[in-house]
């Protein structure tokens, strides 16, 4: 492993720059320290009486939710994750999708030394990891984008800016069956303040159309001090 993780860091240098392999020489050492100190807990964890696709699965939402964690933060743990991530660099492909890729290969060619059976574990697992580590490294249903339409536009506007001091953006936009023009409200908003926002509108104007659709992240200025904003 010290041998192989020695020669992939000193490609990730070339490949992926001095940072990233520095990253990578971190990962590499933390990575099995981790496990060693970790193993100590096996004898105070039996899972011998849970059923082994329970196990892939749960295994795989861990897996998912660390490496989403690791590779959020720029660092990777050696090994394959850096074949991984020259190969998201330069095909520019997921992450994810590199991680099922590369895996998937080596999963596959271990089926003639552990059988085809635990082949089909471990692609749950893979597949499990690939799609948990993408979600948690874009965020999970953090706001919500609203896209309103509203014959009383300029009242949910205020509502909004007065008890939220959200931004909003306001579009012209027209009916494709009626061809008139009217007002598109699209918002960012808090998870939090979702459903009594959205009862808020309809109260508003009951005849309000609105679409909802998950917001993985939201970037703009003052975020930490605005994100606590609810006026009284």
């Amino acid at each position: 492993m010290l041998i192989v993780n020695s020669i992939l860091i000193i490609v990730a240098y070339f490949m992926l720059g001095k940072e990233e392999a520095i990253r990578s020489a971190l990962g590499s050492i933390l990575f099995p320290i981790s496990i060693k100190i970790t193993s100590y807990l096996i004898p105070y964890i039996s899972l011998a009486d849970v059923d082994i696709l329970v196990k892939c699965l749960f295994g795989g939402f861990l897996y998912g939710f660390a490496f989403g964690l690791i590779f959020k933060s720029g660092f990777n743990t050696g090994g394959t994750d850096i074949i991984e991530s020259i190969i998201s660099k330069y095909f520019k492909i997921s992450m994810d999708k590199s991680i099922i890729l590369v895996d998937g290969i080596i999963v596959i060619l271990c089926a003639f030394t552990f059988g085809v059976e635990h082949m089909i574990y471990a692609l749950t697992i893979l597949v499990c990891m690939g799609i948990y580590s993408n979600k948690f490294m874009l965020g999970i249903n953090d706001d919500k984008i609203l896209f309103v339409t509203s014959k009383k536009s300029s009242e949910v506007r205020d509502y909004l800016a007065k008890h939220y001091d959200y931004g909003m953006t306001l579009f012209n936009a027209e009916g494709g069956y009626t061809h008139h023009e009217f007002p598109l409200l699209m918002v960012s908003v808090k998870r939090n303040y979702y459903y009594e926002i959205k009862n808020h509108i309809l109260s508003i104007d009951p005849n309000a159309f609105i679409s909802v659709s998950n917001s993985y992240e939201t970037v703009y200025t003052n975020k930490e001090k605005r994100n606590k904003v609810k006026k009284a």
